[in-house]
């Protein structure tokens, strides 16, 4: 889902981690919201210390899974298994665990009502983190296809 360009900056040069793949990027660019966060160019690791978030990355997905998530196939199981209430859109970088689920680790919530996910109840978490010790975010396929087409949309 990542994808490494190197990018010559007025601020020197660094490594942009961007979201579109190169085939993609090369003939669209990279606007700003598909860059999840830079690195300096030469890093061996991303870690808290070498790695700058990208808030326009954060704010975008969030539109894209506030406008599109209710229709997530994934999202909708859940709902569907719960009947009313909260239904949590986690980030699959915390893998298949029982354990409790960390505040980092959600993106956000949607209202279930009736086995169905409400469009429009969309709430995102703030306190989502772009980069844990689980690494960078991962979100499912359908979600990733929402925010590729979003992004193409932005030209």
């Amino acid at each position: 889902m990542y994808h490494l360009y190197d990018i010559d900056t007025d601020d020197g040069p660094v490594t942009m981690i961007g979201v579109l793949p190169p085939e993609i990027a090369l003939g669209h660019g990279l606007p700003s919201p598909a860059v999840v966060g830079t690195l300096p160019r030469g890093a061996t690791e991303i870690t808290p210390e070498t790695f700058a978030p990208n808030d326009e990355f954060s704010e975008f997905l969030g539109y894209v899974i506030s406008k599109h998530g209710a229709r997530d196939p994934m999202l909708a199981d859940q709902a569907r298994q719960q009947g009313d209430g909260w239904v949590f859109m986690v980030d699959l970088r915390v893998g298949e665990t029982d354990d409790e689920i960390e505040t980092e680790d959600v993106l956000g919530a949607f209202r279930a009502e009736a086995g169905a996910v409400v469009d429009g109840s969309y709430r995102a978490n703030p306190k989502h983190a772009l980069l844990t010790e689980r690494g960078l975010p991962v979100i499912d396929e359908w979600v990733y296809e929402k925010l590729v087409e979003e992004l193409l949309a932005l030209e």
